[in-house]
């Protein structure tokens, strides 16, 4: 699929971070960048994956939020146009490595007084084209970028062990019923809102830090996400 995508720029390709996210469906996930932590750690230039994706293992539109991809990147104007991806099981989402994007909260049901237990389960994979481990010397083992753990570990060694004979061949592939489609897009990606007190004497719209996932913002939005690139973690 990355090679249909990519053409021959995915030759260029050599590593691949991943990570799951086993989350309460209705819970989003804040907009962000998909980048190479370690070098902007370093005070080097920012880095991306030549290609986002997103495996959704469980998926239930009416109880799941959307992934949304914006046609934003750091160093663009801010965004016109938004992608909607609802989740669904079994499907997969690519996406150019440097646009904003992230995870719509949700209600949780779609019957009124339900509450929903299920829980979004996803997989994701950040294809490179820079080797990035070598940068994360004297970091902790787990983080972003980070290289696979000893093979003590034993999901490590069922890694490097591969599936034997298990593999499928591009034919199996092409013939598994794949069918690929343009996710639906709605713009202006970004409405303003007024944050004062109006005739109506509603007060200001203020979101506690806890449960800020970004999707309202206070300036312009091109900025806002540029600076968010180089907020520390470790900073309360």
């Amino acid at each position: 699929l990355v090679q249909e995508v990519l053409g021959e720029k995915a030759n260029a390709i050599c590593a691949y971070e991943w990570w799951a996210h086993s989350r309460h469906a209705s819970l989003g996930h804040a907009l962000h960048f998909d980048t190479d932590k370690a070098t902007i750690d370093n005070g080097e230039t920012v880095h991306h994956p030549i290609l986002s994706s997103v495996l959704h293992l469980t998926g239930d539109a009416s109880t799941s939020g959307a992934t949304i991809v914006l046609d934003q990147t750091p160093d663009s104007r801010s965004a016109q146009v938004c992608w909607r991806s609802v989740p669904q099981q079994n499907t997969f989402m690519v996406f150019p490595g440097d646009l904003l994007h992230g995870v719509l909260p949700c209600p949780g049901s779609d019957k009124r007084g339900e509450t929903c237990n299920n829980r979004r389960l996803t997989f994701m994979v950040g294809f490179k084209t820079r080797s990035v481990p070598d940068q994360r010397r004297g970091k902790a083992l787990y983080g972003p970028c980070a290289p696979l753990p000893p093979d003590t570990e034993a999901w490590v060694k069922e890694i490097q062990s591969g599936y034997e004979d298990q593999h499928a061949s591009k034919t199996e592939v092409r013939v598994a019923g794949i069918e690929m489609k343009e996710l639906p897009c709605v713009t202006p990606a970004w409405e303003e809102i007024t944050t004062s007190h109006n005739q109506g004497g509603d007060p200001p719209l203020e979101l506690p830090q806890s449960i800020d996932q970004r999707f309202f913002i206070k300036g312009e939005p091109a900025e806002y996400f540029r600076q968010s690139l180089f907020e520390r973690d470790d900073v309360p």
